[in-house]
């Protein structure tokens, strides 16, 4: 999953590399070296299955990145900005892949917004 998109060359990803059985956070800047988090799941004698589906969540939170794989954090990392900017996307590279039910939401993190949000609800004002 591709996120904080500036240009073709500048974007920061999390997922996989199946057929390195290793999942990644990095940003990407013309090539993949620039891996800020990664696990080779080979090293805890598991296995990224090729052919099978997986769900996947990034999820971003200022310059906090935790990648979630069937409900299980798989790696987390910090960036030294915000990510939380730039565009949002799905890329796949030297392989085929399928993707399903790709949605992007904001959470708000501050509870004064919410509670300001939400304190005139039950006003006859409303409705």
């Amino acid at each position: 999953m591709i996120f904080d998109y500036k240009s073709p060359t500048d974007f920061k990803y999390a997922g996989m590399f199946a057929g390195q059985n290793q999942w990644l956070i990095g940003h990407y800047q013309g090539n993949w070296n620039n891996r800020v988090a990664q696990v080779d799941w080979d090293d805890l004698g598991r296995a990224i299955e090729i052919g099978l589906s997986y769900s996947l969540e990034v999820q971003l939170n200022g310059n906090d990145v935790r990648l979630i794989a069937d409900g299980e954090t798989v790696l987390s990392a910090t960036f030294d900005s915000d990510v939380t900017g730039g565009s949002v996307g799905l890329a796949t590279q030297n392989g085929s892949t399928a993707f399903n039910n790709f949605l992007v939401e904001a959470t708000p993190t501050d509870p004064l917004l919410v509670d300001a949000l939400f304190s005139a609800w039950g006003e006859s004002s409303l409705v």
